[in-house]
């Protein structure tokens, strides 16, 4: 595998959409992108999100940062999961106005074959909190907010990868079919540590009182680091539901 080179200005290289693909029964489109060479693969940390740019039809700039849908290991190409439709209003409350833009602009203007910028983004993933080792992990996420999360069980629990021995994945979407676009991962995911990975799935909101949630998300002890991840709205109740529980603000990380 060969890291892709990003040398253009500002640290800028070049992809070219290759396909676009609905998900299993979800509400949701896969994006393919092949990288310039069949052996490379984008140099990201976990964590790390991609930022792609390009001009739509009115040749307005459009530019959104995400987490790729594809292993970070993947040569040659790489993929993004996005909502189906060019509603930016109803797809900016999913993924905010900047990157709601952008997924317009793939659905409607972007053809296969087209060239898209890209360049590395921010890496989210941090814990502030002062209980190290991390031993435990909890994942609160909605919606296509699993994509990251996805990534990170996958090298975290492999045995001698990281101080982890237990990670919980609480996953909300009042769609059911919506759970198509990780269900089978996370299933294999847990085939492979039924020790160490408990999911759930919940079709359902985030609420204070709904015994599946609570019987999901263990109480916080040191060494218990919270990710949550999904729309800013999401994001919001479930930082104020572990705080409520006792968790640490400093040991909650929220992706963007």
């Amino acid at each position: 595998a060969i890291p892709m080179k990003f040398d253009g200005e500002g640290g800028w290289g070049v992809c070219a959409l290759q396909s676009k693909e609905e998900v299993g029964r979800s509400s949701y489109t896969k994006y393919e992108f092949a990288l310039p060479d069949g052996n490379n693969v984008l140099p990201l940390s976990l964590g790390q999100q991609v930022s792609l740019c390009c001009l739509d039809n009115n040749d307005s700039v459009v530019q959104g940062d995400f987490f790729p849908y594809s292993s970070r290991h993947e040569r040659g190409k790489f993929s993004l999961l996005l909502p189906k439709g060019a509603d930016v209003e109803k797809n900016g409350e999913l993924l905010g106005s900047d990157r709601a833009n952008l997924a317009r602009a793939l659905t409607t203007d972007i053809n296969e074959g087209d060239e898209v910028a890209i360049k590395l983004g921010k890496t989210h993933l941090e814990y502030r909190g002062q209980y190290l080792p991390v031993n435990e992990m909890v994942f609160l996420a909605s919606g296509m907010g699993i994509v990251p999360v996805l990534e990170e069980i996958k090298a975290v629990l492999p045995t001698g990868s990281s101080s982890v021995e237990l990670a919980s994945v609480v996953w909300f979407d009042e769609n059911v079919k919506n759970f198509d676009i990780a269900d089978k991962q996370l299933e294999a995911e847990y085939k492979k540590y039924p020790s160490k990975l408990a999911v759930t799935c919940i079709d359902n909101e985030l609420t204070k009182d709904n015994p599946d949630i609570e019987d999901s998300v263990p109480n916080f002890s040191p060494g218990i680091m919270a990710v949550v991840s999904g729309p800013t709205s999401f994001a919001q109740r479930a930082k104020r539901y572990l705080v409520d529980r006792g968790y640490p603000k400093d040991c909650i990380c929220v992706l963007p």
